[in-house]
């Protein structure tokens, strides 16, 4: 494992916005939906992440961002057998905006993992969830229907559709229909879906989504 990233973990840290005047959960249902790191799950397994954070304040330096990133990604390439890019690096009218893409959930987790935050993304089948030691002992509910849930034994049934498992949260965009979310999950449309954090941006434990 390397060092967490240099976007998440120095200057990206703040998931989430937060409204005023609304219930505790309606603020955190809007905190996940507006959440400044975007994971677009790609068919072939990889995932591009986005991350959009303001950049305004004088104290910000662009282009030491830039070279951080850039200088961080290259060492981590050259130290392993993974290929992560930084596909978009743009500043405009202050807002910072920089893509990565992943080959892999596996290469997400290792790039933004050291000893003491080692926080899991797992992207595939549900029968290689199962397979990989991933605990399925979820309860999950319909996209369709919210009166609708599903249990391990349903879920396993379930063996080629994809699911997702994340310990942390962020908007996420899904090539496939999302069918089933869990707990602090919540829908934004066909296959869109934003994770719900804590009151200081933090992860609420696992997130679940399976998707076709």
């Amino acid at each position: 494992m390397r060092k967490i990233g240099a976007i998440a973990g120095v200057l990206f840290a703040g998931l989430s916005l937060w409204g005023c005047g609304e219930s505790d959960t309606d603020s955190r249902a809007q905190a996940a939906a507006s959440s400044n790191t975007v994971m677009e799950v790609l068919k072939d397994g990889s995932i591009m992440e986005t991350i959009t954070e303001d950049f305004s304040a004088d104290y910000y330096n662009e282009d030491d961002l830039r070279s951080m990133i850039l200088s961080e990604v290259a060492e981590y390439n050259r130290d392993s057998e993974r290929d992560i890019s930084v596909d978009k690096f743009e500043n405009k009218n202050g807002v910072i905006t920089v893509t990565m893409k992943y080959p892999s959930a596996e290469a997400y987790t290792d790039y933004n993992s050291n000893q003491f935050d080692s926080r899991q993304l797992f992207i595939g089948t549900v029968k290689e969830a199962y397979d990989g030691g991933h605990s399925l002992d979820v309860t999950l509910t319909s996209a369709e229907n919210e009166e609708e849930s599903i249990g391990k034994q349903e879920l396993l049934g379930m063996g080629e559709n994809h699911i997702l498992i994340s310990e942390v949260p962020f908007r996420v965009e899904t090539f496939g229909k999302i069918l089933y979310s869990g707990d602090n999950v919540v829908s934004l449309g066909r296959n869109e879906a934003a994770m719900q954090t804590d009151e200081n941006g933090e992860s609420l434990g696992k997130y679940y989504i399976v998707f076709k």
